[in-house]
């Protein structure tokens, strides 16, 4: 009788000696063999990556004259869990933003987690915006197109868009070289996705600069020929009218 016990004692040792065997193989392998990849797929549940527009090329004239550039601007946006009052926030933000203050406090509390509230503030306006301390209010540094030569030549060079793409003219026939590359910053979200924590420009990972583009436009002649040919349009009750610049030399 002590026999038979004794070898099912022996049998269940061993049988738990290779279940246990088992186990600690296979938490070896999903460590080891698998733990980059499950590490990975964790990091990316916990995170949320928000694009960052790079600082685009700038557009220059034959003599370097900036006919389009990018400058710093802030993009305003809030985790709606750290906003302790609403309303309240609602009607600083509406003040600096100029904004419906009804229209931010939906913003606020319609869902949880990340929103935007402004794109592409300028610096004054987001610096005293900044002063206010507003609880889970934060900024992201980012570009906005300016034209110091205002309309001069507006058919030509073109425009962008919100996101920063090209939309017409020489910003749109050349947006892949001058646009430069997108960078992120990563808010940190909760098992339900909601977003938590400041966002924060992640390690090796900026945006890239766009190359800058020159042109055989002279800003001087253009603003020459198009302030002569609005005065000839009106001059002749015209609808529209064109100029055409020559080389005598060679036509």
């Amino acid at each position: 009788m002590n026999f038979v016990r004794l070898g099912r004692v022996r049998f269940l040792a061993i049988f738990l000696s290779l279940w246990a065997s088992v186990v600690v193989g296979r938490l070896a392998e999903l460590q080891i063999a698998e733990g980059s990849h499950y590490r990975a797929r964790a990091q990316r549940q916990q995170e949320r990556r928000i694009e960052v527009s790079p600082l685009r090329g700038s557009i220059f004239d034959r003599e370097g004259r900036p006919l389009a550039v990018s400058v710093e601007a802030s993009s305003v946006y809030a985790i709606c869990d750290e906003v302790r009052n609403p309303a309240a926030a609602a009607r600083v933000l509406a003040r600096h933003l100029d904004q419906p203050e009804a229209a931010i406090l939906a913003r606020l509390t319609a869902k949880k987690g990340f929103v935007w509230l402004a794109r592409k503030l300028d610096r004054g306006a987001a610096t005293a915006l900044a002063a206010e301390k507003i609880p889970g209010v934060h900024f992201v540094t980012v570009t906005k197109r300016s034209y110091p030569k205002g309309s001069l030549a507006a058919n030509v060079i073109g425009y962008v868009g919100t996101d920063d793409k090209g939309l017409g003219g020489l910003e749109h026939f050349y947006d892949s070289t001058i646009r430069g590359k997108p960078g992120e910053i990563v808010a940190l979200t909760d098992a339900r996705r909601s977003t938590y924590g400041q966002a924060e420009a992640p390690s090796g990972k900026p945006p890239e600069e766009g190359a800058s583009l020159f042109t055989s436009l002279d800003s001087g002649i253009q603003f020459a020929a198009e302030k002569e040919l609005a005065a000839a349009v009106e001059d002749a009750h015209a609808k529209s009218g064109v100029a055409i610049l020559l080389d005598p030399s060679d036509g």
